[in-house]
């Protein structure tokens, strides 16, 4: 199946967790913490992405969704764009809510699915996704400037009858 959710422990023990809830009107991204010590949730959800985006229909983080956590604890997000299954979108979350998302992996004529975010020891964003008309797994890091041009990491790794199983 297509994974509509993903979660993510900060050095705090709170657990960050995002999901697609498919029960609500447009199928928004939503996002909460858990503080694992108490078991109790850290006010409501709070939504990051809740717009039809290709006026094609579809759901946002309909190809898979994906978090991670910064040196600071803020969250980013990637999940595919609702209808535009050619771009990967992402969202990090500041002090004061969710910035402006932004297309940061488009790869034309291919559809790409199932992103993973990793934040990198050197501080750098990383970022794989799955070319499923290609077959191939993708890579690319954040230069700070926007994403690299994504590399093929490898080609033939899966069947189309198998989309749903990549790096996410």
């Amino acid at each position: 199946t297509i994974p509509f959710a993903d979660a993510a422990i900060d050095g705090q023990n709170r657990l960050h967790v995002i999901w697609v809830d498919r029960g609500a009107a447009g199928q928004p991204i939503l996002y909460r913490v858990l503080d694992l010590g108490s078991g109790t949730w850290l006010g409501p959800a709070t939504t990051v992405d809740s717009t039809n985006l290709s006026g094609y229909g579809g759901i946002p983080g309909q190809g898979g969704i994906s978090i991670a956590l910064d040196v600071d604890g803020q969250p980013l997000v990637a999940y595919t764009v609702a209808g535009f299954q050619t771009h990967i979108r992402t969202q990090q979350r500041g002090a004061s809510g969710w910035e402006a998302a932004g297309d940061p992996l488009q790869v034309n004529g291919a559809w790409v699915w199932h992103p993973a975010l990793a934040l990198g020891p050197d501080g750098v964003w990383y970022l794989a996704a799955y070319d499923a008309t290609n077959r191939a797994i993708l890579a690319a890091r954040d230069t700070g400037n926007g994403w690299s041009e994504p590399e093929t990491v490898a080609y033939d790794v899966l069947g189309p009858e198998n989309i749903d199983q990549s790096p996410s």
